[in-house]
């Protein structure tokens, strides 16, 4: 499970730099014209919604590990460290991803050909039109993985401690039941009488 979490972070990661050098490529930038941003049709509305949706599926992962409370609620039980490393491995990791999930989604909106009017009236030029926030996006992922990470320590870890302190159940092969000597039905004769005393 932690090698295919690494890789989903790994390939989320991947779109969302994708995603960032493709819009901070000159080619992409919004055009202002008068109080209009043009949007040109960029590349990074499709890498940056696959980012998201990557990461969304990691997440999805450890909600399908274990429930982000099912450990938390049982420290009594549990190690107090591990419980605390499962529990807010996971809960903070849902937030990150879906802080960083909505940022990726919304730069992927900004990549879309359209025309908006600008956001602000400072510089005159394409910095006044409203900006993907790709990077904001991939500092939250990184967070959401560091976090997942976490979280599947904690399991590891707990996991281990249980294998150590949990014996190995002994099987005792069953004995044979000898009868108490003072029951004498246990030990009537069974032969038959003999016959040389018989009358002829």
């Amino acid at each position: 499970m932690l090698l295919l979490y690494l890789c989903l972070g790994a390939l989320a990661a991947h779109f969302g730099f994708s995603a960032r050098h493709t819009s901070n490529t000159r080619e992409y930038h919004a055009l202002l014209v008068r109080d209009i941003c043009i949007y040109p049709d960029s590349p990074a509305q499709t890498t940056g919604l696959l980012a998201g949706l990557i990461l969304l599926v990691a997440q999805i992962l450890v909600i399908a590990t274990c429930g982000c409370t099912c450990h938390w609620n049982n420290r009594n039980q549990v190690g107090g460290v591990n419980a605390t490393m499962v529990g807010l491995g996971c809960i903070l990791g849902c937030f990150a991803t879906g802080l960083s999930a909505a940022f990726f989604a919304s730069g992927s909106a900004l990549s879309r050909p359209a025309e908006r009017y600008r956001q602000r009236h400072k510089t005159d030029d394409s910095n006044d039109c409203a900006q993907p926030k790709f990077t904001v996006a991939i500092a939250l992922l990184f967070t959401a993985v560091c976090l997942g990470i976490i979280f599947f320590i904690g399991i590891i870890r707990e996991a281990r401690k249980g294998v150590l302190t949990n014996p190995i159940p002994q099987v005792i092969p069953p004995t044979a039941v000898v009868p108490e000597p003072d029951d004498p039905s246990r030990f009537q004769d069974s032969a038959p009488p003999s016959t040389q005393w018989l009358p002829v």
